[in-house]
């Protein structure tokens, strides 16, 4: 049962059930991959054995794979690889496989798989350890640290409302308090905390504010936003530097393949000659 092709079922239950809240705890202390012994019996199922190298095949394709602990997620994926050796037995005992659904399926899927291999040995070619220490390269060279502020705020929709916060808020009010009264915004029942952001993460009339004002302050003139009015509390500043690169390489080099899919859309789309229709088949403009 060592073909990958073969695990595609635990794989995807698998996915599900991690989506759905099975949580792991990530980190480095236990590799994904067995170092020895990939041959060792982990289940027999009917006389059929699956084997520690079975459950690496399954692990490696796991999202977060490379830190996610094997002993938290071992008993999960066993248990996956036996029933879908039972379903591949049951199965076999069926025609389903000359089935015209599952030709019309298959072919789709084989085109799919057609699209991620080429995609993948395309990133692979783009982005490497150089092009991504490149990358590092230029991050320190534009700047050097990343200025964030720390802010609660209480939504409302008019400047009425907002004014009069704020006038509760000088005669010494609770900001948080009045938050989870009165905000109308997602963040009101945390105390209208929206944690520590860089100044290009809100929308600018409400970055300009924060950034201005000093810590421990809240903003004397209500925030007018695309969102509505806002009450504004600044709680801290904080510099940010930059990581070291052993910190931050995973995530460039996320940006890089990203980068480099986008590029290969754009060049493929500038190169082709393509028309656009609308729902009832008229030429879209």
């Amino acid at each position: 049962m060592s073909n990958k092709l073969k695990m595609a079922g635990a794989v995807s239950a698998l996915v599900i059930v991690l989506g759905a809240g099975a949580y792991f705890i990530f980190g480095n202390s236990a590799s994904v991959h067995a170092e020895n012994n990939e041959a060792a019996t982990v289940a027999i199922v009917n006389g059929k054995e699956i084997t520690r190298k079975d459950v690496n095949d399954v692990v490696e394709t796991l999202p977060m794979q490379q830190n996610a602990p094997l002993e938290k997620i071992y008993p999960m994926v066993v248990d996956q690889l036996i029933n879908d050796m039972l379903l591949e037995t049951k199965i076999e005992e069926t025609n389903i496989k000359t089935d015209p659904e599952v030709q019309e399926r298959l072919d789709i899927a084989r085109e799919q798989i057609l699209r991620d291999i080429y995609i993948e040995r395309y990133i692979k070619d783009e982005v490497n350890e150089a092009t991504v220490k490149e990358a590092y390269k230029r991050l320190k060279e534009e700047g050097k640290s990343t200025e964030e502020v720390r802010a609660r705020h209480i939504l409302l929709e008019s400047e009425e409302e907002a004014q009069k916060l704020i006038s509760e808020l000088e005669d010494g009010a609770d900001f948080v308090a009045l938050a989870k009264a009165h905000s109308t915004g997602p963040t009101g029942p945390q105390g209208g905390d929206l944690g520590y952001f860089t100044k290009d993460a809100m929308v600018p009339e409400f970055a300009e504010a924060a950034f201005k004002a000093e810590p421990g302050s809240f903003i004397k003139e209500p925030v007018k936003t695309q969102f509505g009015w806002h009450v504004i509390y600044v709680e801290d500043k904080r510099t940010q530097e930059i990581p070291p690169f052993d910190e931050v390489k995973k995530a460039l080099r996320g940006q890089l393949n990203q980068r480099a899919m986008n590029q290969l859309v754009e060049n493929l789309r500038k190169d082709a000659e393509i028309q656009k229709f609308t729902l009832e088949g008229e030429p879209a403009n």
